[in-house]
């Protein structure tokens, strides 16, 4: 399959997940502007999450399921309530994920110079946020 090929197909997932709105508004700006660049494709993204997650200790997390997630700020009383809800005898995870973006990209120059950017940035703002590069 060539870069164009893959970015294509890429590109209509994407436009599909945002149609069926399983794109996170908070991300959609960065992938959107990300895109643009015809070096590059997003290939998963979300932007933070606050999550309980069921699972069987014997199972391991193979098996886990939500139980509920939130891609927003949620206040005390909700993650509360959520837990005290809670009726199942499997053992519940309360996670924090931060942002974390996947691009792809066409060659190897263009992955350096990702990550070069990313280094600024991350030293400029003092954050750092997990972005995957994947050459293809």
């Amino acid at each position: 399959m060539t870069w164009a090929e893959f970015r294509k197909r890429r590109a209509s997932e994407l436009d599909d997940a945002i149609r069926n709105i399983n794109v996170d508004d908070t991300a959609l700006g960065i992938i959107t502007a990300i895109n643009r660049n015809h070096d590059l494709i997003t290939t998963s993204s979300c932007s933070g999450r606050i999550v309980l997650l069921q699972f069987d200790l014997k199972e391991r997390k193979k098996t886990s399921e939500f139980y509920k997630k939130w891609h927003r700020k949620v206040e005390h009383a909700e993650v509360e309530m959520a837990i005290c809800t809670y009726n199942k005898k499997q053992m519940l995870w309360f996670k924090v994920e931060p942002f974390i973006l996947h691009v792809a990209t066409k060659d190897m120059e263009t992955v350096l110079c990702c990550i070069t950017q990313r280094r600024k940035m991350a030293t400029a703002t003092h954050l750092f946020s997990p972005i995957v590069f994947q050459f293809t």
